[in-house]
């Protein structure tokens, strides 16, 4: 990681460390005397939130955990007392802090409480943030004011997509775009071979269900004439046919996929790259994916390619 990060003053830091417990001993200590205080301005928050994004934290009564024989459970308060979830064990407050104070290594923040840590131990001017713990900030931002902290400015981190320059090719030999790959397998498939085929099928059988529906629903009219308990069968004979239609639908567009399959097959290749598992590249593939490929000094050639101050996906051709 140092290698990686070399020139970008990289710190490694280990929040668990005893040590560490101990600077944070007057986080917890608040947290367990003014926890329902806290907790009314985040639940307050998050409900404004709510009315127009997505709250993306649940709020705790308390946002500290305990270790117990070798465990971590996430303390509960129950009427003047304090419990384990999970566990029959009870601590009154002076016990909390009675261990808090011989014991602190054994305390831990839960999602809500560790900004507040963080930038007690390291305070923070600028936090660059993906969508989720943008949202996850402004839960959290009460909490700085109740325990007298200087939240820091959050900044959208950049979201890129690396085009490697074989996949190109295929994406511009099949004349499609980038951004339709950011959609399901099963449309972009469909996409590429209705470009691909001289015929598209789909509005040929669409209009043979209508006109399909308007025999039946004039057969209906003049059977209903001769004998209107007929009916029923001439309903369930036009849901025969519209069904064995969807069939043969289905059959046609396995044989049109039959017919572009080495296509399908590069899509698939570049897909699995570009959109893996169905999400943007940045969450699913791993660094070393393109340090194996092309050595470890594209990390940092990636790096300057990246602008910052552009809010919206980037693409960075290889």
């Amino acid at each position: 990681m140092f290698e990686f990060f070399d020139d970008a003053g990289l710190i490694i830091f280990n929040p668990s460390d005893p040590k560490v417990k101990k600077l944070l001993k007057p986080i917890f200590k608040k947290e367990i005397e003014d926890f329902r205080e806290h907790s009314e301005d985040v639940v307050k928050t998050s409900a404004e939130l709510e009315e127009y994004y997505h709250a993306q934290v649940k709020i705790k009564p308390i946002n500290i955990f305990l270790q117990e024989d070798e465990s971590r459970y996430l303390i509960e308060p129950v009427d003047e007392e304090f419990r384990l979830k999970g566990k029959r064990k009870k601590f009154s407050k002076d016990e909390l802090l009675r261990i808090l104070k011989e014991e602190p290594e054994r305390f831990s923040p839960n999602v809500i409480l560790r900004p507040i840590c963080q930038d007690f131990l390291f305070p923070t001017g600028l936090y660059v943030a993906g969508p989720g713990e943008i949202s996850y900030f402004a839960q959290v931002i009460p909490m700085y004011k109740e325990f007298n902290l200087q939240h820091p400015i959050v900044y959208p981190r950049s979201s890129v997509t690396i085009l490697e320059a074989q996949h190109k090719n295929i994406i511009e030999k099949n004349n499609i775009q980038l951004p339709d790959f950011f959609t399901e397998e099963d449309s972009l498939n469909e996409k590429i071979i209705n470009m691909l085929s001289d015929i598209n099928v789909e509005p040929i059988f669409d209009k043979s269900k209508k006109d399909i529906n308007d025999i039946f629903e004039q057969l209906k009219k003049e059977i209903e004439e001769v004998d209107p308990t007929l009916i029923d069968t001439v309903e369930k004979t036009r849901e025969r046919s519209i069904a064995n239609l969807d069939n043969l639908l289905t059959k046609a567009k396995s044989a049109r996929e039959r017919q572009h399959e080495t296509a399908l097959r590069q899509i698939e290749k570049v897909r699995t790259v570009i959109y893996p598992n169905n999400n943007l590249q940045e969450r699913e593939l791993h660094f070393i994916y393109f340090a194996n490929k092309y050595g470890i000094d594209i990390l940092k050639w990636i790096f300057d390619q990246i602008l910052i101050n552009k809010f919206e996906h980037q693409i960075i051709e290889l």
